[in-house]
């Protein structure tokens, strides 16, 4: 009885660390990367690949990409601001 007890702890662990390491998991976590700097788009229009990496912008809208981001701050909204990486 003690190696079923053994091998079901062991089988928690080994989900555990499967859940924590999967894309899903981590791709909540907090982004550190720097703001955008859309300043280096040069003038509109400029053309955005359709690489998706959101981002969530002061009017609660997600954007695909950066460029995406700051093809809307350069062409419509100058007082649109980034609020963080990742889903709204």
């Amino acid at each position: 009885m003690a190696h079923f007890s053994l091998w079901i702890q062991a089988s928690f662990i080994i989900m555990l660390a499967l859940y924590f390491s999967s894309d899903t998991v981590t791709s909540r976590l907090l982004d550190n990367r720097m703001p955008p700097d859309c300043k280096a788009y040069g003038q509109p229009p400029f053309p955005c690949s359709r690489e998706y990496d959101p981002l969530c912008a002061s009017d609660g809208l997600p954007y695909g990409n950066e460029c995406m981001f700051c093809l809307d701050v350069r062409k419509n909204k100058p007082s649109l601001t980034f609020q963080h990486w990742n889903e709204c």
